[in-house]
């Protein structure tokens, strides 16, 4: 299990098609590839990255076993939609991760939503 993991998320029109370029954009970086235009699995040799097509939204986790690798797995996920010119925003913040996939995303997502109701 990797002891370094980060998350992030961005509002997108359209995350599967954002998923689909961005495993186009890295798969020449990877050791493999696994999933869908849904959600995929990117292997590196420090590590991985997680890209799941939520509506509305990109959700992104990356993890290794040292935090020079995941940072650098940030970096390459970031540039990836940086280089497609996707509607990317500035800059992308990331989070903490736990053992669950996305559970920190989530939670913001939910918590975003329960503010903006609420207004």
């Amino acid at each position: 299990m990797n002891k370094h993991v980060a998350e992030s998320y961005m509002f997108a029109s359209h995350p599967r098609q954002l998923v689909e370029q961005i495993s186009t954009c890295v798969a020449g970086l990877c050791e493999a590839i696994a999933g869908s235009d849904r959600e995929c699995m990117l292997v590196f040799n420090p590590g991985d990255a997680i890209l799941r097509a939520i509506e509305g939204s990109l959700l992104l986790r990356v993890s290794a076993n040292n935090v020079v690798a995941c940072r650098s797995l940030q970096t390459v996920i970031e540039s990836s939609l940086f280089e497609n010119k996707s509607g990317a925003p500035a800059e992308i913040r990331w989070f903490p991760g736990e053992d669950t996939p996305f559970v920190v995303v989530e939670r913001l997502l939910a918590k975003l939503q329960t503010s903006t109701a609420s207004e």
